[in-house]
């Protein structure tokens, strides 16, 4: 009897043979940590938070930006949170103690003066419409950034007031290790030895905007002290000095779903089709006169009618056809996208009913 390779096989199988990688142990303690057949192929390279966002922030941002201007639940998903998290601004209220109302009162006029007219430095936000454009945007590309400015025009109840800065405003052309004498860089994120944000080094300009260069690293940045910026993100791990989209777990599951519904309509207008199929002694060379500039009968004289488009046939009167009956709509498409939905609801950590504002099934008794 041949003998066999019984670990060779084994190998084989696992596809860890040839030039595959080498794994000491296929059976981790976790099952997890075990290596089949079927997950070989799944053996993420290890990464630090940084390093990880560092390498994909710029396709995943645009990418994101794409999906937030054209996918509707995409759009709905971050209005859902910023709605949920901020409302209309979050309030605030002077509270000097008892017995001091009318201070209290004259602070929350001021306060609220400069939070209507003066918080923005370009004069187009107020403080409440700020703060939802910041979270929006901590959730949509993981980051949001507030400059802290100086507005030293007549007629200001205080110079203080702040400009936002968008997350791609950051030179990463500046990253570096830390050396000596040297902070790190990562992000466009200067980092001192304790691991706290010394510096952010802003571009002049926005590098994606056609009046600037129109390209990244177009224009000059300049280092800004990190106490002048209000840097707001929701790290996932204690090695990330910025954060990451709230959306780049669904990327992949929004393009599916995308690419299914525009194949799924596809089928239907195609089964929409008028299918016609025309029986006559003398069957003439095919053609229904579909075409503007053709003849209003063919080379046998049959008359032809304008029906615009439509899949067609013409046989003889001894000759058959089956036409298969249209499937669509697909009856499981609506089922399968309300999957898909669900996936969506809880990659962002809230309910599909306020996703979606599908409340068809719910009870309101129960």
């Amino acid at each position: 009897m041949k003998q066999t390779n019984r670990g060779g096989l084994i190998k084989r199988l696992l596809g860890l043979a040839g030039n595959g990688p080498a794994i000491p142990n296929a059976a981790g303690a976790y099952k997890a940590g075990d290596v089949t057949r079927l997950n070989t192929s799944w053996q993420p390279p290890h990464r630090s938070g940084d390093a990880a966002i560092a390498e994909s922030w710029d396709l995943l941002t645009s990418r994101l930006r794409d999906l937030g201007r054209n996918d509707p639940l995409v759009k709905k998903g971050k209005s859902t949170l910023v709605n949920l998290a901020i409302g209309p601004g979050i309030q605030t209220m002077a509270d000097f103690g008892e017995g001091e109302d009318l201070l209290a009162d004259e602070s929350d006029e001021w306060f609220d003066r400069w939070a209507e007219e003066e918080c923005d430095v370009a004069g187009r936000l107020t403080w409440g419409a700020m703060q939802r454009l910041a979270f929006g945007e901590a959730v949509s590309v993981g980051n949001a950034l507030l400059l802290r400015v100086q507005d030293r025009r007549p007629g200001r109840s205080v110079p203080l007031c702040y400009q936002p800065i968008e997350w791609e405003q950051l030179d990463r052309t500046r990253d570096r290790p830390a050396g000596l004498g040297q902070n790190r860089i990562t992000n466009g994120i200067e980092i001192d030895a304790n691991d706290r944000p010394a510096a952010y080094w802003i571009y002049d300009a926005h590098p994606y905007d056609t009046s600037s260069s129109g390209q990244a690293g177009g224009s000059g940045s300049t280092r800004v002290d990190a106490a002048r910026v209000l840097h707001w993100y929701f790290p996932d791990r204690s090695s990330e000095s910025c954060g990451i989209s709230w959306f780049s777990t669904i990327v992949q599951s929004s393009k599916d779903m995308d690419w299914y519904l525009g194949n799924e309509l596809t089928s239907a207008a195609i089964a929409a089709l008028l299918t016609i199929v025309t029986k006559r002694e003398r069957p003439g060379d095919g053609q229904l006169g579909f075409e503007d500039l053709a003849d209003d009968s063919d080379s046998f004289g049959n008359e032809l009618v304008k029906l615009g488009h439509a899949i067609t046939a013409e046989v003889g009167v001894d000759e058959d056809v089956t036409i298969a009956e249209s499937k669509r709509p697909n009856r499981d498409a609506a089922p399968f996208i309300q999957l898909m939905q669900h996936v969506f609801a809880g990659g962002l950590g809230i309910s599909y009913l306020r996703l979606t504002s599908d409340y068809k099934a719910t009870s309101y008794t129960a």
